[in-house]
């Protein structure tokens, strides 16, 4: 059973009147069939992590409309992949909404940004670490994403752990 979170009604309203009345132009016609998931960036993190000997599950439902890329459940970690468009990437986002569009742009961009920090807090609301990567980095040093994720998984697991490893230790002395 999911818990709610008192972020549902600030959901329904960003979600509310998403079928604005959009003007279709070449770029909306470009952007429209991009994926949300299984993109290049993902598929090249997974397959890194996979590598280095990590196990998660995909796509996992936090709540509805809410969903991370990826969970490495033994570790009680959440990793978003972020696209630079979509998410406004302060190092590439620097495409600016114009035309008849740019109003519906703007508060497409504004919701995302919201969503995403909706997200990372229920996630952490349900005892998960939260690892944000930008696409960028991810296709500019994969090695360096696959060792932010690592060392989450090494502090979280740490963290998480300190109270039943001090338990057992002690329960070995005693014994």
């Amino acid at each position: 059973m999911r818990r709610r979170i008192e972020g549902d009604d600030l959901c329904r309203n960003l979600f509310e009147g998403l079928a604005m009345n959009w003007k279709s132009t070449k770029r909306s016609g470009a952007l429209c069939n991009r994926r949300s998931n299984d993109t290049g960036p993902e598929r090249r993190l997974r397959s890194a992590l996979h590598k280095a000997g990590f196990r998660f599950r995909l796509q996992p439902d936090l709540q509805s409309r809410f969903r991370g890329d990826l969970v490495l459940p033994r570790y009680r970690v959440i990793v978003f992949v972020d696209g630079c468009f979509w998410h406004c990437c302060p190092r590439h986002s620097r495409w600016k909404p114009a035309g008849r569009n740019k109003t519906l742009w703007k508060n497409k961009f504004k919701r995302n940004i919201e969503r995403d920090k909706i997200a990372t807090s229920l996630a952490e609301s349900l005892g998960y670490y939260v690892v944000r990567l930008w696409e960028c980095e991810i296709n500019s040093d994969i090695v360096t994403a696959v060792n932010n994720v690592r060392r989450a998984c090494v502090g979280h697991l740490r963290a998480s752990t300190k109270t039943t490893s001090t338990r057992k230790n002690l329960g070995r002395m005693e014994s």
